[in-house]
């Protein structure tokens, strides 16, 4: 008994590794070809039909027994026939087909030559005992292999026929498969009637070999359905086939089938030649939303998803609407959708698509069609290009007010200049009171020199862009700043200008760079009001040279070379600046000078202008030590 069920256990574990062997190199075919798929289950059946002569058998229970080869070889391939049908269509199976009967030709030649050259004086291939036993296992096994063959023959012709009929009936692909391989065996036993019929004796038909493959046809049954279902997504519609195509294909139509796939490979491969190298998202997906297919360019955006398989998932999990809502499959419409999406690429990466969704019948199932365009650098640029308008209108307002303020400044400087030549008259005329007189009259003189410092600023600001530029000699630059500035606020400050060599030479506006100069040495003296001994410094060096490290400002100035730019240096050793103070001392109206001592202008319009010029101004100052103003300007080569 134990022996038995040994012997039993056995088989079932052949029977089931090799149909697990033949699954795992059908999954592989897209690596191994499916030429050698379809060799070995050739060469499965070519064994089979080896080892029948054998006639090697086990209990299957009391008298009833059952062939091994028939068990654990033949019905794993009749199987993976079925498999193949079902999964690639009649074409395929047809050449599974042809390969099986070419080896089955190929069997009975071999056996043929074979039997003659064991039974051949002289030159038997088993002299003696052996190749008469082998002969004779040939002789007799014969005629129980022909009509195995046969009745094998017609299992694989009736198998596509009864599994197309259940799928007519409406059951569903796991019942049909189920249902198909136990009728399919009750078909095959008609070679054995007909034999019967014939006079050999007709054979008890229901036999340990029948039970024995219908319960091993059930359990690979279920182990088929487990693969397709779980591991399998390209299946082909036969649905559509008639019951009989299979037969009618093979025995009458099988070149003009090979013509219709030629035409078809043909087809499929243009199809894929727009389909893959489209630069569109391309997502096809059923009605349920799970994607059937996707092309190169979706492949390519959702890469970051399960490294870019996609198949079988649901749309809804990679996409949500634009507005922000949840991402639905529209499945009441007849004509195309146009959407805006967000793709999910990752958690902190989101891509806009703008998306189109249509339906299309094939056959009698419906499916989705989506393409879908990257839109995200096209808004980052069109917010870009809003940006960039709205920048444009703000300086074209700025300059409507820059010559606003020019125009007002102009006539300002002309009143300004009538009011110094009254009161220049006024002092003449009135010199006989000139204690009480000239005093009003000082007062008056500074507050229009102060009306004239604000209107200079003003011009400058209104002529920016519109400069006379020459070339400038620093030396007369600085002689020219020197003589601007009043003696009287000089009179206790020790002033040092050291001029600069005649070469070193810049290109600028005249009247600007001495608007710039006069504005920040007039800072500096400022600053030296409560210095004891005050020390006011003017020269001129090389860039590399610079009390005040070269740092080039971020922006068009940030790759300049040292070797370009002089630097002219304004030092002082006066109160200094803190910080924060010295982080905005260029900003406009910023001033640390009482109300009415200053605009908070002067250090802002030196800037623009050094700036217009394509220079910058860097500064180094320490609290009640001092401070240094280094003026970078391209030099003139």
């Amino acid at each position: 008994m134990l022996e038995h069920i040994y012997a039993l256990s056995m088989v079932g574990m052949e029977m089931l590794f090799l149909f697990t062997v033949l699954l795992a190199l059908y999954h592989q075919r897209k690596v191994i070809g499916e030429s050698a798929f379809i060799m070995i289950i050739a060469l499965l059946f070519t064994f089979d039909r080896w080892i029948a002569p054998a006639d090697i058998r086990v209990m299957l229970w009391g008298n009833e027994t059952f062939r091994v080869g028939e068990v654990a070889i033949g019905l794993p391939a009749l199987t993976a026939f079925l498999l193949v049908y079902i999964m690639q269509g009649i074409l395929t199976a047809q050449r599974v087909l042809l390969g099986i009967i070419a080896a089955f030709l190929i069997y009975i030649y071999m056996g043929q030559i074979t039997r003659l050259q064991c039974d051949w004086t002289g030159f038997s291939l088993f002299p003696g005992l052996y190749g008469g036993a082998l002969e004779a296992l040939l002789s007799s096994g014969r005629a129980t292999v022909n009509l195995l063959s046969v009745s094998h023959f017609f299992e694989l012709l009736c198998l596509p026929v009864i599994y197309n009929r259940w799928l007519s009936f409406g059951f569903s692909r796991r019942w049909s498969i189920m249902l198909s391989l136990p009728f399919t065996l009750l078909a095959g036993l008609i070679p054995s009637l007909a034999s019967g019929i014939a006079g050999d004796g007709l054979s008890q038909v229901f036999n340990g070999d029948f039970y024995a493959r219908l319960c091993a046809v059930m359990i690979l049954a279920v182990m088929l359905v487990i693969y397709i279902e779980r591991f399998e997504n390209e299946i082909s519609d036969n649905r559509s086939n008639g019951v009989l195509d299979f037969v009618f294909a093979f025995f009458g139509s099988y070149g003009r089938l090979q013509e219709t796939e030629k035409h078809l490979q043909e087809w499929q491969n243009r199809f894929h030649a727009v389909f893959d190298h489209s630069t569109e998202i391309i997502i096809t997906c059923d009605d349920a939303g799970r994607i059937i297919d996707t092309n190169i360019a979706a492949k390519e955006l959702f890469k970051n998803f399960k490294n870019g398989n996609v198949s079988n998932v649901k749309l809804e999990k990679l996409l949500e609407l634009e507005n922000g809502g949840n991402f639905e499959l529209p499945v009441n419409i007849s004509a195309p959708l146009h959407l805006g999406c967000i793709a999910k690429i990752s958690e902190n990466e989101n891509k806009i698509l703008q998306s189109s969704i249509f339906p299309i019948q094939l056959h009698n199932r419906r499916i989705f069609v989506m393409t879908a365009r990257d839109v995200t650098k096209e808004r980052e640029l069109a917010r870009e290009r809003e940006a960039l308008t709205e920048q444009l209108n703000h300086s074209q307002r700025l300059e409507s007010l820059g010559i606003l303020a020019g125009g007002i400044a102009h006539d300002f400087n002309n009143c300004i200049h009538a009011i110094l030549g009254y009161v220049d008259v006024a002092t003449i005329f009135n010199r006989n009171n000139a204690e009480a007189m000239q005093l009003q009259l000082e007062k008056i003189g500074k507050v229009a020199e102060q009306a004239g410092k604000l209107t200079g600023q003003m011009l400058g600001f209104a002529r920016r862009g519109k400069y006379h530029v020459v070339e400038i000699k620093l030396y007369e630059l600085f002689e020219q700043c020197r003589m601007m500035i009043a003696p009287q606020k000089l009179s206790n400050i020790s002033f040092e200008i050291t001029l600069p060599d005649p070469e070193m030479q810049i290109s600028a506006d005249t009247f600007q760079m001495q608007q710039v100069l006069i504005n920040m040495l007039i800072n500096a003296v400022d600053a030296l009001s409560n210095t004891a001994e005050p020390v006011l410094e003017l020269f001129a060096v090389t860039a590399n040279e610079s009390p005040v490290s070269f740092n080039p400002p971020p922006g068009d100035l940030e790759n300049a070379d040292v070797n370009d730019y002089l630097a002219i240096v304004i030092r002082d050793n006066g109160c200094g600046m803190p910080p924060e103070i010295a982080n905005r001392i260029f900003e406009p109206f910023f001033t640390t000078k009482p109300v009415g001592s200053g605009t908070g202008m002067g250090l802002a319009m030196a800037y623009g202008i050094i700036a217009n010029h394509k220079g910058w101004i860097q500064l180094d100052s320490v609290e009640n030590s001092g401070t240094t103003f280094a003026i970078f300007m391209p030099k003139v080569k």
